[in-house]
């Protein structure tokens, strides 16, 4: 693997880490209130297509492992020092473990959904591709993010607030985050393009199955 590929898992880890801290964070744009995080998992599944796209669906599902994994640690990590007694004089061991800390079956929703989404957009984007060959990048960028998308919120939503929530709040919430991601996802196909532009500059790689 070259350096972009390196730069491009870095990218990668970073947004699947960071989501989880930014889900904490709630936007209201245009009367649509969600969490922040939509903008970096959107991301990710940008860098997976563009590494799909360019180095092969392997290479891309090493990077969802080595994210899982990132993610997996920084976790482990942030409970550890939520755990840590504070100093007497530190006075913002509630505030911290509000932001940084999360309810258990948050997080491992979080984690398990994101996994079996960016994997099955990765397969989906390589079997749109197998017919469609180098052409119509659009269409697997979006076809791809349209099913991971449409499992990755139902199946979150359901595994982090199934009982928690009515059936009928939970379908609202599920329908109004599905459109609202989608509607992002649209506007990320140019990074897409921009993103194979710049790693297929020099390449010398050949794409793997």
């Amino acid at each position: 693997m070259d350096r972009k590929y390196t730069l491009m898992a870095m990218l990668f880890t970073t947004c699947f880490v960071v989501a989880n801290i930014l889900a904490f964070k709630l936007v209201a744009i245009f009367g649509f209130v969600f969490p922040v995080a939509v903008f970096a998992f959107l991301l990710a599944f940008c860098i997976t297509d563009v590494v799909t796209e360019v180095w092969g669906p392997k290479a891309a599902q090493t990077l969802v492992f080595g994210g899982f994994a990132a993610n997996v640690t920084a976790v482990l990590l942030i409970r550890f020092a939520i755990a840590l007694p504070p100093a007497d004089f530190w006075t913002h061991q509630e505030a911290f473990g509000l932001v940084i800390g999360s309810v258990p079956r948050i997080i491992v929703a979080g984690m398990v959904t994101s996994l079996v989404s960016k994997t099955l957009n990765i397969y989906v984007f390589e079997q749109i591709r197998k017919k469609t060959g180098e052409k119509h990048l659009w269409l697997r960028n979006n076809g791809s993010s349209f099913v991971a998308q449409l499992v990755d919120t139902a199946m979150f939503q359901l595994l982090a607030f199934f009982g928690v929530y009515e059936i009928g709040e939970l379908a609202t919430m599920i329908l109004t985050t599905f459109c609202i991601k989608m509607l992002l996802d649209l506007l990320k196909t140019p990074l897409v393009y921009l993103g194979v532009w710049y790693c297929k500059i020099g390449a010398t790689h050949e794409r793997g199955n």
